[in-house]
C-alpha cells in the first residue's frame, strides 16, 4: 500500500481561516513607525492587533536582565527593521534582552494576533500555490516593521517561502510558536535545524525530529 502524506498541516484550510479573519475589519495591523523605540513596553496591552489575550505564568528568573536574547537571532534582523529596537533592549554591558511582549507588562504573550495571522497567510498562500496573494500579505505586513526609508516591495518569488519563514521568527519571537514551528518545519529538509546549546562547558544538540522533542509522560501519570 502506498504511503500517503500526513494530512497536517493543512495548508488550504490554514489559508481558509486567515483569509476569513483578515475579512473581519475589527483588527488593524500596527505600524511600528509610529511606536516609540524608547519606551520601556513600546506595545501597548488590548492593542488593534490582539485577537485572543493570552500570557504566560513563568518564573520570575525570566524576567532577569541575566537572561539573554540569542545573538544568532538578533543577527537575523537588518538594517531598518524596526522589530530590533523595538522588541530588545541592549543594556550598558553590552547584554540584550526581550522588552516587548504584547500583553503589555513583564508577562509573555502567549495568544493570536494579526501579525500571526499575516505570516500564516503568506506561508499557506505560497505553499498552494497562491504566491501574489503571498506576496500581497507579506509586503504588507513588512510595510509595517521597517522603517519607511528602508521598506522595498518583494517582487520576486524565488525563495520566498524561505523568507516568510525567516520573518515567523523574526517577527514572533517569545510568543511560544518557535518549538511548534521548529516541530513541523523538522520534516521539510529545506528547514531542518540542529539545535545548540552549551552548559557548563558541555555542547548539547537536539537534532530534527529528535524523541526528545516528545517529554515522556511522568511515572506517576503511567502509574
Amino acid at each position: 500500500m502506498a504511503q500517503t502524506e500526513p494530512l497536517y498541516p493543512d495548508y488550504e484550510k490554514a489559508y481558509e481561516h486567515a483569509k476569513m479573519v483578515l475579512n473581519f475589519s475589527a483588527y488593524q495591523l500596527l505600524d511600528y513607525n509610529q511606536l516609540s523605540v524608547s519606551s520601556a513596553n513600546p506595545i501597548a496591552q488590548f492593542n488593534s492587533e490582539v485577537i485572543f489575550h493570552s500570557e504566560f505564568l513563568v518564573q520570575s528568573v525570566l524576567y532577569s536582565q541575566l537572561v539573554l536574547v540569542n545573538p544568532e537571532l538578533l543577527g537575523l534582523y537588518e538594517n531598518g527593521d524596526l522589530r530590533k529596537s523595538i522588541y530588545y533592549i541592549t543594556r550598558p554591558n553590552g547584554n540584550t534582552n526581550f522588552k516587548a511582549s504584547y500583553s503589555g507588562r513583564v508577562n509573555l504573550f502567549g495568544g493570536l494576533t494579526l501579525d500571526e495571522v499575516y505570516l500564516t497567510l503568506a506561508e499557506s498562500a505560497q505553499r498552494i500555490g497562491r504566491t501574489t496573494e503571498a506576496l500581497e500579505a507579506l509586503n504588507f505586513y513588512l510595510s509595517k516593521r521597517l522603517s519607511r526609508n528602508s521598506f522595498t516591495p518583494i517582487q520576486s518569488a524565488e525563495g520566498l517561502l524561505e523568507k516568510i519563514i525567516l520573518e515567523r521568527r523574526k517577527g514572533l519571537a517569545f510568543r511560544a510558536n518557535r518549538w511548534s514551528d521548529l516541530r513541523r518545519l523538522n520534516r521539510d529538509p529545506r528547514f531542518q535545524k540542529t539545535l545548540f546549546r552549551t552548559y557548563q562547558g558541555e555542547q548539547i544538540s537536539l537534532a530534527p525530529n529528535s524523541s526528545i522533542y516528545t517529554l515522556p509522560i511522568p511515572p506517576m501519570e503511567l502509574n
